[in-house]
């Protein structure tokens, strides 16, 4: 596990600021009113956890902007800096599910923002239990921890925020135009491209926290994938045909998220935040198959309530599921769209 500290998140906040050009130790040292030694320990400290930072005897050092293989804790926190998510942010290597450790530690009683990243998973999962596939450095899998302000039955609009702010953000900063099925994937031409997973510990009258699971294939091919998924799944460098810069697209992510958090506590929050869910979602006046516990329900999908439940038309009437899984069957008469994992 790789954690963060203040000099460490100095150095990156400077060095970000001066892509690709020399930076001499006496300057860093300035900077962050610590000691040559300290200064070399920190970016030791850097490199060992991602962060592409080189050291140039009798020069200094260089932040090296192509250089990105890893999520880098302290990059993270730096670009998180000015909002209370992300600090502290944690990155393993590998680790069985990022949803285990940080709901391991919100029973320990740490608080909301906490961050946690993954290259790789070796027990990921997506909803009712399904496996997620989370091979090394292909994905962008991280879990955070939430301790709302909500009621039970309005969990599920932390599912439609934080599939609004991946879908806007993929917009934003990679030009992808991606849209949503509800209630927790972000989809590319039809085809998955991210999957979450939120999971709560409830009473009836009380919301202990919550934990907000992501993954987003960055360059997982169909040679990753089991034949059955295949043709049903995709990847933002199929998207975009370039490589994705990691850490920029996570704190971003997280950055759209926390805002669409703050206008969901204002009044009238959930409305608005519904309503700009709806623009995006596909699923809204697609025909659907609703699959819930050991129930099938075909009809079609009408609306979003304010508290995020489906609304669905069916030969037998109209029927409101606040949770289930979708496999979209036909939009306004166009070909079947593949179901999600």
């Amino acid at each position: 596990m790789l954690r963060t500290n203040s000099t460490k998140r100095a150095l990156v906040e400077y060095l970000l600021r001066r892509p690709d050009t020399i930076v001499s130790g006496a300057e860093l040292c300035g900077y962050v009113n610590v000691s040559r030694q300290a200064v070399s320990k920190a970016v030791e400290g850097l490199r060992e956890e991602g962060f592409p930072v080189e050291s140039l005897p009798q020069r200094g050092y260089r932040f090296q902007s192509a250089g990105e293989t890893r999520i880098s804790p302290s990059w993270i926190e730096s670009l998180l800096g000015d909002i209370p998510f992300g600090h502290p942010t944690l990155a393993f290597e590998r680790t069985a599910s990022t949803q285990f450790v940080v709901k391991e530690f919100a029973r320990d009683g740490a608080e909301q923002g906490l961050l946690v990243f993954a290259d790789e998973q070796t027990q990921g999962r997506g909803r009712r239990g399904r496996s997620w596939e989370s091979p090394h450095g292909k994905g962008l899998y991280f879990s955070f921890l939430l301790r709302p302000s909500l009621r039970m039955n309005e969990l599920q609009l932390l599912s439609l925020a934080t599939g609004l702010a991946v879908r806007d953000t993929l917009e934003e900063l990679l030009d992808v135009s991606a849209t949503l099925k509800w209630p927790n994937d972000v989809l590319w031409r039809g085809r998955k491209l991210c999957g979450i997973l939120c999971e709560a510990a409830i009473e009836p009258d009380r919301v202990h926290y919550a934990v907000i699971g992501l993954g987003i294939n960055l360059s997982l091919s169909s040679e990753h994938l089991p034949e059955d998924l295949r043709q049903r799944v995709t990847s933002l460098q199929e998207a975009t045909g370039r490589n994705i810069p990691k850490n920029a697209l996570a704190a971003a992510i997280v950055r759209r998220f926390y805002g669409e958090l703050q206008h969901l506590y204002e009044p009238g929050g959930a409305l608005g935040l519904v309503e700009a869910y709806r623009e995006k979602c596909e699923t809204i006046g697609s025909t659907i198959s609703v699959l819930t516990g050991d129930e099938v329900v075909q009809g079609t999908a009408m609306d979003v309530t304010s508290e995020g439940t489906l609304v669905v038309d069916t030969p037998q009437g109209r029927r409101f599921f606040p949770a289930a899984d979708v496999v979209h069957l036909r939009r306004g008469g166009d070909v079947s769209l593949p179901e999600g994992r």
